[in-house]
């Protein structure tokens, strides 16, 4: 019988992600907040879940800013 999904989870074992999420989180708050995060302030955020970060910078409505960060990608 063949599998009816397959499940990758993209850790950088299989390809590079870091940038493309670094430049998604950036650009989202240029726009909402006005200021763009270093690198360095993004990376030790990655793994967390996108919806509790953007609560957590209080810039705006969470929903609007994770489909604007998600067509990004």
């Amino acid at each position: 019988m063949l599998p009816t999904a397959l499940l990758l989870d993209l850790d950088g074992r299989l390809t590079d992600s870091i940038g493309l999420i670094v430049h998604c989180y950036q650009q989202t708050l240029t726009l909402f907040a006005g200021h763009t995060p270093t690198r360095e302030e993004v990376v030790p955020k990655i793994g967390r879940a996108l919806p509790t970060l953007f609560a957590e910078e209080n810039i705006g409505d969470v929903e609007e800013l994770l489909t604007f960060c998600r067509s990004l990608s």
